[in-house]
């Protein structure tokens, strides 16, 4: 039987330098451009979406040769689990994004803000960035995996690799945890729809602060939302406490599973 291609870390890592390979001469071309700063973000937007898209139809080509379907769907079960699941998830980056902020400025290193750094890369970080994203690394990468390892292996693998590619450490710590929830939930349900809209939440909700505080202005942690910024947390408190007791004492995380696998 022909196995799906990826499926091991070395052959995940051969795909993502395939794609590479067509990205490159974007950067060559980006030299006869004019220069200005919507030109270098479009110029880096592009050169990511390439890579990302290269390595998917690589894959889907030669899977397809092989007769092997795509293995993942495009439904999505909305019910009151999803909705307690995606406001846990807000609950969470609403009080972890300044303290990462504030962590940076001590350190002073220098993670990519989407807002300050321009509208391109504002909308392909919230709405580009996670399509492509869940579809190489959960509906590509994980997919393979999953047929060559056992779950936890090939979800830590996968996560590993898709936090390691965020290249910054202020970004590879939340994109590993990030990275697990949505591989545990891609194995769960296979709704790569699902994976998109949770990914899309995170990146979201992680520029909300850089929105609502101007970049020039002295950054704390209760300045973080101006004004707002107890209300915000007194809600993200009370979000997250709820959510976490009805996600998991309630165990309505694992039954939302369960409803949507019948589905399938």
């Amino acid at each position: 039987m022909k196995k799906r291609f990826p499926n091991t870390l070395l052959q995940s890592v051969l795909l993502f330098a395939l794609g590479c390979v067509f990205g490159i001469p974007i950067l060559f071309i980006s030299d006869y451009f004019p220069q200005s700063p919507i030109t270098t973000e479009v110029v880096m937007f592009s050169f990511t979406a390439t890579i990302c898209t290269s390595a998917i139809l690589i894959a889907l080509i030669k899977n397809k040769r092989n007769g092997l379907p795509i293995a993942f769907n495009g439904r999505l079960y909305i019910n009151q689990g999803f909705v307690v699941f995606g406001g846990t998830i807000i609950s969470i980056q609403l009080v972890a994004v300044p303290i990462i902020n504030l962590i940076s400025k001590f350190f002073s290193l220098h993670p990519t803000d989407v807002v300050h750094s321009g509208i391109v890369n504002s909308i392909g970080a919230i709405l580009l960035a996670p399509i492509l994203e869940e579809l190489l690394f959960r509906g590509t990468i994980l997919t393979g995996m999953l047929e060559n390892y056992t779950t936890r292996k090939a979800i830590l693998l996968t996560t590993a690799f898709f936090a390691l590619i965020h290249g910054n450490i202020l970004h590879i710590i939340p994109a590993f945890f990030w990275g697990l929830l949505l591989g545990y939930t891609f194995y769960k349900t296979r709704s790569i729809v699902l994976g998109i809209l949770l990914h899309m939440t995170v990146n979201f909700t992680g520029s909300l602060d850089n929105w609502m505080h101007p970049a020039h202005q002295h950054y704390t942690f209760i300045s973080a939302y101006g004004q707002y910024s107890w209300m915000v947390y007194g809600i993200a408190t009370i979000g997250l406490i709820t959510g976490c007791y009805l996600l998991f004492k309630k165990q309505m995380f694992a039954k939302y599973l369960a409803e949507y696998q019948q589905l399938l």
